[in-house]
């Protein structure tokens, strides 16, 4: 730390402050490890992102400004009776409308679980069903108020979730209790392995929710609430083409919703590899950003 004091005083303001920062961070670590508890796993990157969910102003306003939009067009949609969401070729005709919207960080805010695994060093999925079981999630800024409306109008919400299929009852419940519209005699939350064809990939219960509904628009956080592995599992820059691709339905019948905690975003910028560590993923997704230098 003295070192590190010594050389912040021959560098600029700036760069002195994020030297000594640095510092404190080391010597942090080092005095949780040495009390015996590892030190948590997430970095700045982590701790940023759940800040700017659970506590930034602006996060709640481009939350809010993304459903009062999606409110403004559902009405639209409505009164197209050939309008839907979903590119597959079908026949909407005389079906009654619906919409499908992610849980988990779409309509769910699952902050205080990530909160949880960064003070007591664990990860996913560790600690992650127990969280799913105590069902007491609260709804994103709006989200309830959106859902409601919906279902005032005649459309029925299907919650399509990647939760799997041992915490749907939980899931089910949790939702009910923030207020969330679930028709009844209805299976409207479709869980990940709840049928054996239904993986990661949402498209299988997109299309079963097609089958007896007009699917009028989407929602969600990460790509594949909207789209199937053909796409999604591309690097980034595939899946920022396939955003182009779709240019079109965005901010019309597809509304995304910001989460810079996780995502597939994420994942692609390792190149979807698992068991690298933190050090090892922190290179490669250092080595994915662009600096802005000429490439060598």
């Amino acid at each position: 730390m003295i070192a590190i004091r010594r050389l912040s005083s021959l560098a600029s303001p700036g760069a002195a402050r994020r030297l000594i920062e640095f510092g404190q961070t080391i010597v942090l670590l080092t005095l949780t490890a040495c009390a015996g508890r590892a030190a948590p796993p997430a970095g700045p990157a982590e701790l940023n992102a759940t800040l700017f969910h659970q506590l930034s102003a602006e996060y709640r306003a481009v939350v809010r400004q993304t459903f009062l939009a999606a409110e403004v067009k559902l009405q639209e949609r409505l009164g197209d009776p050939d309008a839907s969401a979903l590119d597959e070729a079908m026949d909407v005709t005389d079906k009654p409308p619906a919409i499908i919207v992610d849980v988990d960080e779409t309509m769910l805010d699952n902050s205080p679980w990530q909160v949880r695994a960064m003070r007591d060093g664990t990860a996913y999925p560790e600690g992650w069903a127990e969280w799913c079981e105590e069902a007491s999630a609260e709804a994103l800024p709006g989200a309830i108020e959106f859902a409601q409306l919906a279902a005032s109008r005649g459309v029925t919400v299907f919650y399509v979730t990647n939760r799997d299929v041992s915490v749907d009852d939980a899931t089910a419940r949790n939702l009910a209790a923030q207020g969330f519209p679930m028709a009844a005699g209805i299976d409207v939350v479709l869980t990940k392995n709840e049928r054996p064809e239904w993986g990661s990939d949402k498209t299988s219960r997109r299309l079963h929710v097609a089958d007896h509904y007009r699917v009028v628009m989407l929602l969600g956080d990460n790509l594949g609430d909207f789209i199937g592995d053909e796409y999604t599992r591309l690097d980034n820059r595939g899946r920022q083409g396939a955003v182009d691709r779709f240019i079109d339905h965005w901010g019309t019948d597809w509304f995304m919703i910001p989460n810079a905690i996780y995502g597939g975003w994420s994942q692609a910028a390792v190149g979807y590899r698992r068991g690298l560590g933190k050090a090892g993923e922190l290179r490669r997704k250092l080595r994915a950003l662009d600096d802005g230098r000429p490439r060598q």
